[in-house]
């Protein structure tokens, strides 16, 4: 999860309720400061953690940075995190494939 995950939680319920009550200064307060938070905390991890990480756990990696890229609207960010996404998903897929084939 994110290091400051339960901040960006109570941020995006904020927002959330903002734009349910059309408050457009609490809802670009609160997504200002979720961009600022992430900006500043962005997930980190180094190549050592990547190699002991599962697939299940990589995969979640991917996630998080994904959503950082789109809060930050940088679709580049986002396209190169989904890429990486797509290959564990394929190589999961070609891995359930041939087991199932050698059954």
């Amino acid at each position: 999860s994110h290091p400051q995950a339960e901040l960006l939680n109570d941020l995006e319920v904020q927002k959330k309720e903002a734009k349910k009550n059309k408050d457009e200064d609490a809802f670009n307060y609160a997504q200002s400061n979720i961009a600022r938070i992430i900006t500043q905390n962005p997930v980190q991890i180094t190549p050592e953690q990547w190699d002991v990480m599962d697939n299940s756990e990589r995969k979640s990696f991917l996630l998080i940075k994904m959503k950082e890229a789109k809060v930050l609207g940088d679709i580049d960010s986002y396209n190169y995190w989904l890429s990486n996404y797509k290959i564990i998903e394929n190589q999961e897929n070609e891995m359930s494939n041939t087991s199932s084939m050698h059954r």
